[in-house]
């Protein structure tokens, strides 16, 4: 805390003051308050000294500075006007160090933000999980609604995964869950693309701006990859090997309708696909 006249004078410091500046009382007193304190903590545009300021009962304002390890200090710098004991008005302002306030809000935002990334991210896969494509569909629907654009949906089955935990064990079919869905994560290659583990053994692919046929393609690239991931699964009514059944819709949304009826076409197609033997693609 300090005390300067109206002039910008400094008239006295207290210790903490003191050790902020890094000076002596005799390196303070009667110096200009703005050639002590560098900017971040000189607040030159609303200084508290002009007259339109001064004599406002109290004010206050975050302040930062470098130091010279590179951390920053966080102050709150409140000010308040007085009146010297030879009448001349000044103003007293102290400088409070928050700087661990503002380390532990920075820390707990960094920890809300993992949180929610925790809270859209399945565990097991490390895929976004159903809520973040609920969330992402929800907000393309309406978007592609608003551009007349496509949008497509691959929906993707693990076939006979009942049988692969049955033989092989729950372990087993956990590390096959992983090596799926980075197979699956490694085909997309568009930015705006997005593959989700919706549940159990099945997973989703969410493809923007994408038509049928497009996403037709798409949808036989992923089956050859899981396929050639050649996962043996000895008890599979589709292959010796892990295989996935792909059902495949797409249509231009609508601004007055769900994401609802896109997700009823794709697991149409998807049954009809386990229908026809599995480890196939049906578009819907």
């Amino acid at each position: 805390m300090w005390v300067v006249r109206k002039d910008k004078i400094v008239l006295r410091a207290n210790d903490a003051m003191l050790a902020l500046l890094g000076k002596s009382a005799e390196e303070v007193a009667g110096q200009m308050c703005q050639d002590l304190l560098e900017t971040p903590l000189c607040n030159k545009e609303n200084c508290y000294l002009k007259p339109s300021v001064c004599t406002i009962a109290s004010k206050g304002y975050d302040a930062s500075r470098m130091l010279p390890s590179g951390e920053q200090q966080h102050f709150i710098v409140t000010a308040a006007p007085l009146v010297t004991l030879d009448g001349t008005p000044g103003i007293v302002t102290q400088f409070k160090d928050i700087t661990d306030r503002k380390q532990a809000e920075a820390a707990l935002a960094k920890a809300n933000i993992a949180l929610a990334q925790m809270a859209r991210m399945d565990s097991l896969t490390q895929l976004p999980n159903r809520r973040s494509f609920d969330e992402t569909i929800g907000q393309e629907w309406r978007r592609l609604a608003r551009e007349e654009q496509d949008l497509s949906l691959v929906l993707c089955d693990i076939d006979c995964f009942k049988q692969y935990n049955d033989t092989y064990g729950h372990q087993a079919g956990d590390e096959c869950l992983r090596q799926v869905a980075k197979a699956l994560r490694d085909c997309v290659k568009r930015g705006g693309d997005l593959a989700c583990r919706y549940g159990g053994e099945e997973f989703v692919f969410l493809l923007p701006n994408t038509p049928l046929e497009g996403a037709t393609k798409f949808a036989d690239r992923v089956r050859q990859a899981i396929e050639t991931l050649a996962l043996p699964h000895g008890t599979s009514r589709a292959a010796s090997v892990v295989t996935l059944s792909l059902g495949v819709a797409a249509q231009i949304p609508c601004s007055d309708s769900l994401p609802d009826i896109l997700l009823k076409s794709a697991d149409d197609a998807l049954y009809r696909a386990k229908e026809s033997g599995r480890n196939c693609v049906v578009a819907g």
